[in-house]
């Protein structure tokens, strides 16, 4: 499917809710992030009855989401944490990482990111434009997230299976340890922010910063200023 810069909008926002007016945005995001991780959990998971709860989107630091027109097309978030804390470390969706990854993913500091379910809506996968697909465009949008917060690094466990993890090399990812998670291959890899922001016009791209700049950031929101900015 061919689209086009113009035809997209990027939301950050927190999963325990948005501002008032921003519903729909979440409501879509929420289900679009069901429908593709309840079909993927049940095609990697030896129980077909795992139930997918909402806490595990609920309790994200940061949503990224990409929308086409009206719809979600694609998201990520991450979960800010603070990993001199032992609770921190060893969060669920950490269970592909050991003692000896926890440790070279700190060699920055112990601030980290867990960056997790990177979605893309059935309609929307393959590429949108040469050379662009939403999941590559998603890695580059949750890494400007990084960029924009105190964490030292994000974390990415990525499936070698569906080339997520060549998405997270080329928005800079560095490799860390190889794994399994459900059976599957996982390459473990770290988002430096110091590399990322020492190379950071090699880490980026046009559709990526234009996105950003143009970002409608519903953490932060401040509906006077919107209202000003609109007006003027």
């Amino acid at each position: 499917m061919e689209i086009n810069l113009k035809d997209l909008r990027f939301y950050v926002f927190s999963g325990q809710g948005v501002p008032a007016g921003f519903e729909e945005i979440y409501e879509k995001t929420y289900h679009m992030w069901k429908q593709v991780w309840s079909k993927t959990i049940t095609e990697l998971s030896s129980n077909s009855s795992q139930t997918l709860f909402s806490d595990g989107f609920t309790r994200q630091t940061k949503i990224a989401a990409i929308f086409v027109g009206d719809q979600c097309a694609a998201m990520t978030a991450s979960r800010e944490m603070d990993f001199t804390l032992s609770a921190q470390r060893e969060d669920s969706l950490l269970a592909a990482w050991d003692s000896e990854a926890h440790e070279l993913l700190m060699k920055d500091g112990p601030r980290v990111s867990i960056g997790s379910y990177l979605s893309v809506a059935p309609d929307f996968r393959g590429e949108i434009a040469p050379g662009m697909t939403l999941k590559l465009l998603s890695v580059y949008m949750i890494t400007h997230c990084l960029l924009d917060s105190d964490c030292d690094v994000m974390t990415g466990t990525m499936r070698c299976n569906r080339g997520t993890d060549k998405s997270a090399y080329s928005a800079g990812a560095e490799f860390i340890k190889k794994s399994k998670m459900y059976g599957v291959d996982v390459d473990l890899v770290g988002f430096f922010k110091k590399d990322i922001q020492k190379n950071y016009a090699e880490m980026t791209h046009l559709w990526s910063e234009t996105l950003w700049q143009n970002r409608v950031d519903l953490i932060n929101f401040k509906p006077q200023i919107q209202k000003e900015q609109k007006a003027g």
